[in-house]
């Protein structure tokens, strides 16, 4: 399997995670803190060039640093397999727009199709594992319902390159080239 290739936010988590976040169900594990980020482009699996010529037009991602505000924990993705990703207040029409002002001319570098969903802010912290049962999903979206991350406020202040990565503890992103926000 070829690594997957993505251009991403960074979300510090020093102050906030795990500790602003309750212990979930058995069945979910939360992402490790150095992997939480907030995906401006999934590449997919293209080879280094392509993601090198995609991470070229990283310029287009047009914001200064920004504080932004989370709300709540949503599902996204495969209901059967649902990412559990935080949602943003504060800050998420700036990095949406900057997203969609961008996204495609991100893709095309790297030569993959263009994206045709909208851009939907979101960090994700959860996954149930992947045989949970209808119940243990049910358990899963209540832990969900229940995070309050309303008081949570993060710096993003850099959008970088990442591919995949293993190491000793499993899976981990590999944060492979960086730049600071800037308008």
């Amino acid at each position: 399997m070829s690594a997957n290739w993505f251009l991403a936010l960074p979300v510090p988590t020093e102050a906030w995670y795990p500790e602003s976040i309750p212990e979930p169900p058995p069945n979910v594990r939360l992402i490790r803190a150095e992997n939480l980020h907030l995906t401006v482009a999934f590449l997919g699996g293209v080879d280094e060039i392509a993601a090198q010529n995609a991470w070229q037009k990283n310029q287009g991602f047009k914001t200064g640093p920004l504080e932004i505000q989370l709300q709540s924990i949503e599902s996204f993705g495969n209901p059967k397999r649902p990412a559990l990703a935080a949602t943003l207040g504060k800050g998420k029409e700036a990095i949406e727009n900057a997203i969609t002002a961008c996204r495609d001319d991100i893709l095309a570098a790297a030569e993959c199709p263009a994206e045709n969903r909208p851009a939907r802010a979101h960090i994700t912290l959860a996954r149930p594992r992947r045989k949970s049962s209808p119940e243990e999903l049910r358990e899963a979206m209540a832990w969900a319902d229940r995070v309050d991350l309303s008081e949570v406020c993060i710096p993003l202040t850099e959008i970088a390159l990442y591919t995949w990565s293993k190491d000793e503890k499993g899976f981990l992103y590999k944060l492979v080239e960086r730049r600071p926000l800037k308008l």
